[in-house]
């Protein structure tokens, strides 16, 4: 995010989800989707394989998502 001069509301913007939500994924609170590792494969040109690799995320973090 910082190689593209972009901050959270502006990565939001571009993402179309909230500031928050953006804050949730760096602070490890919330997990990337699949959807999400999309969008932003294709806004910064990363491979989707690096964005959809496990990485750990903090279970006391981690916020409880609604099911529809």
């Amino acid at each position: 995010m910082e190689s593209e001069d972009l901050n959270g509301s502006a990565l939001a913007r571009k993402l179309e989800v909230s500031r928050a939500y953006i804050s949730d994924i760096l602070h490890s609170k919330r997990a990337i989707s699949k959807e999400m590792a999309r969008k932003i494969s294709q806004l910064f040109g990363y491979p989707l394989e690096i964005l959809l690799r496990p990485y750990p995320i903090s279970r006391d973090k981690v916020k409880k998502e609604k099911v529809s």
